[in-house]
């Protein structure tokens, strides 16, 4: 149960870490729902827009999804007794991403 648990807490802490990066940088980000698709399979995901002038901020507002939702992959995976399961899903939603986020992906 506590692998299921921690498995759906991935996408939150993921949103999170680009919510309060924005935050950090003064950039207010417009959040909305959308699918995506590995072929036929449907993926929901929460994309977010913003404007900014700033390239640093844009940079790490994009990459701190991946950084946080990896930071706790790695710590939950060392501290709790999930070992590796977290950093495999972390690194599956790595390598998968860009075959399903389109236009919204956060390393265009």
């Amino acid at each position: 149960m506590l692998y299921l648990i921690l498995i759906a807490l991935l996408p939150v802490v993921h949103e999170l870490g680009h919510e309060l990066t924005a935050r950090k940088f003064g950039v207010p980000l417009r959040w909305s729902f959308e699918w995506g698709k590995i072929g036929s399979v449907p993926i929901p995901r929460f994309v977010f827009d913003f404007s900014t002038d700033d390239a640093t901020a844009r940079r790490w507002i994009k990459l701190a999804g991946f950084l946080a939702e990896g930071a706790f992959a790695i710590l939950a995976g060392l501290f709790l007794p999930v070992r590796c399961i977290l950093p495999l899903v972390w690194f599956l939603h790595l390598a998968l991403y860009r075959k399903y986020s389109g236009e919204h992906n956060d390393f265009a």
